[in-house]
């Protein structure tokens, strides 16, 4: 007969190895954490923004000059190259888990990408469904509702692009973000774009069009 606490047992132990065995990407998965990183600063900016709507469209196509977007960004720890916005407000002393931070409109625009070591291949699918795992169990989620996923080709490199709304947990701003994952060179990139609900559809072209620029050079 079948000893009722094995059962438990065994799901704890499958629990605890949702991110081990096949799929070891990292402690936390770094995407995740910035993702949050965003939705937290929207809340800050959203009380600062006082019902202004000017949001600066940029929209070039794949291909494009890129200096139709604006300033080029290198960084320092890595082959990652893109290109943004003039007006964006960079964040200073970048990392190497987290290369990138921008912000527009006081905070309420916010853009960010991490980059996390991988020690196997993995496909930007799989990284995504690693990161809804955590979704599903973080208290500090009260609700995520994707709504898009289409794969992309950014500059040669496939990719992932993911859109969702999100409120967090004893918040009642609704959010809205695309990510865009790329794999390079056993690396997962995340380009986080997080807005509040009613500035995303008037964002969305900015953000698409820094996401096209990235490179590894």
């Amino acid at each position: 007969m079948e000893n009722p606490n094995d059962k438990e047992k065994l799901k704890e132990q499958a629990r605890k190895n949702i991110f081990s065995g096949r799929l070891k990407i990292g402690l936390a998965i770094v995407g995740v954490i910035f993702i949050l990183q965003g939705l937290n600063q929207m809340n800050k900016g959203f009380k600062e923004m006082k019902g202004s709507s000017t949001v600066s469209e940029v929209a070039p196509q794949a291909g494009s000059d890129y200096s139709q977007v604006g300033p080029q960004y290198n960084d320092a720890n890595s082959s990652l190259t893109l290109n943004y916005p003039s007006d964006w407000a960079i964040g200073a002393n970048p990392t190497p888990t987290n290369p990138f931070q921008a912000s527009g409109q006081g905070g309420v625009v916010d853009y960010r990408i991490s980059k996390e070591p991988l020690n196997q291949d993995i496909t930007p699918k799989q990284y995504l469904d690693a990161m809804d795992k955590i979704f599903k169990t973080d208290p500090k989620i009260k609700t995520m509702t994707p709504f898009a996923e289409n794969t992309i080709n950014i500059n040669g490199n496939e990719g992932l692009t993911r859109e969702h709304t999100m409120i967090l947990t004893g918040k009642d701003i609704i959010l809205k973000q695309k990510l865009l994952i790329l794999v390079k060179d056993r690396n997962a990139y995340c380009a986080v774009s997080t807005t509040p609900v009613n500035l995303y559809e008037k964002t969305k072209p900015t953000f698409e069009a820094v996401n096209q620029t990235i490179r590894f050079e």
